[in-house]
């Protein structure tokens, strides 16, 4: 793992930066219909992109953080304003959106009232967003998995229940429990929310676990041999099972717990690998490095900027834009066919040049107060 300083003399771990910037492409790419880094079907984006936010996030969970009341206490805090304040916010902003653009003429199936309960009670019990930035519900979940996660842990250490083994089985316990449930189908939007977040949670669990236990194990094992053997076993389930691509959004589970489960577990180990061996060449581009770092931003804006995208489009080329399609379907790709993949190139080069703007912006704000208390 490749370790340095950033800016704000904070440690940085490029390679699950990295990582987490492949997992934002792969959530990109799945909405607009790319399958270029599927691999022909092997590795579907849907059977393992969130697990693997979940897993990057449980990576660097701390022990500390749950041994006191008072460190579990400060991580809550810590966690509402990194988290939920933010999302929040952005929630408001597209709220106005949403009222604006169905105003004028845009439509979708989600379509949901401004009030406080869609504001701030709805994103609780199912995080749908008002459409336009739907994407950002996984915000909700990593914040539920996150705090969840905190006070099981602090639960253990309280109990003295130390072995790691313990509560990654009773986080896989919950996820089949959950899986199961959810197929059953489930009747309320809270239990929508409720049993998606806990089948989430094992992967954050399984992400802490790995750091902790497996990944000396897996780092012995050559780079040749875990692509085999996981191409294998992948295509073995497939070959018997089908291949099952779990909408986590919805927690429509398809297959049996154990083939959900490990179909997420090979997509995670593949891209794992992957990034750990092509690190050499990866670490050098900074663009990834920087997507990984932006990793909310991308999440939460992605969907209006596609759809800006189209505006502009449909402007200058109206021949490739579907008038009615654009306004009824938020994740609409024009008539490009294999050639969407310029929404992807298009959205992460707009994005990071909003965010590079709004950075210039607030240093220069900072830098006129520092001069004018001077």
């Amino acid at each position: 793992i490749v370790v340095r300083m950033g800016s704000k003399t904070k440690p940085v771990n490029e390679k699950f930066r990295v990582l987490t910037a492949l997992g934002m492409i792969f959530v990109i790419c799945g909405h607009y219909g790319i399958e270029a880094f599927s691999f022909g079907g092997l590795y579907p984006y849907e059977s393992f992109h969130m697990p693997l936010f979940m897993f990057i996030s449980g990576y660097f969970f701390k022990r500390e953080n749950a041994s006191t009341i008072s460190a579990v206490l400060n991580y809550i805090v810590k966690k509402i304003k990194h988290l939920l304040i933010p999302y929040f916010a952005w929630n408001m902003v597209y709220g106005g959106m949403f009222i604006a653009l169905t105003k004028l003429g845009f439509s979708n199936t989600e379509s949901t009232p401004l009030n406080l309960h869609t504001l701030f009670v709805l994103p609780f019990l199912q995080a749908p967003g008002f459409s336009f930035n739907s994407a950002a519900w996984f915000v909700m979940a990593l914040f539920f998995a996150e705090i969840v996660n905190c006070l099981i842990r602090y639960a253990c250490t309280k109990a003295q229940v130390s072995h790691d083994w313990i509560w990654l089985l009773l986080y896989f316990t919950i996820a089949v429990a959950s899986i199961v449930y959810s197929q059953l189908n489930y009747e309320t939007v809270g239990e929508l929310g409720i049993f998606r977040n806990l089948y989430l949670l094992f992967w954050y669990g399984f992400g802490t676990f790995y750091h902790d236990k497996l990944e000396p194990i897996d780092k012995r094992i050559p780079f040749g041999t875990a692509i085999i053997c996981n191409v294998i076993l992948t295509a073995a389930l497939i070959f018997f099972v089908g291949s099952p691509a779990t909408n986590v959004w919805s927690s429509l589970f398809d297959e049996p717990a154990f083939i959900v489960i490990a179909r997420a577990a090979l997509g995670i180990w593949f891209w794992l690998r992957i990034v750990d061996e092509l690190m050499p060449v990866l670490g050098k581009g900074r663009a990834l490095l920087f997507v990984g770092e932006h990793s909310f931003s991308y999440m939460m804006h992605q969907c209006i900027t596609g759809m800006a995208i189209n505006a502009l489009i449909l402007c200058f080329f109206p021949q490739v834009i579907n008038e009615a399609m654009f306004k009824s379907n938020r994740w609409y790709a024009g008539d490009f066919g294999a050639a969407r993949i310029i929404y992807l190139i298009l959205i992460l080069a707009i994005i990071a040049c909003a965010i590079i703007f709004v950075d210039k912006v607030v240093d220069g704000i900072k830098r006129r107060k520092q001069k004018d208390a001077l």
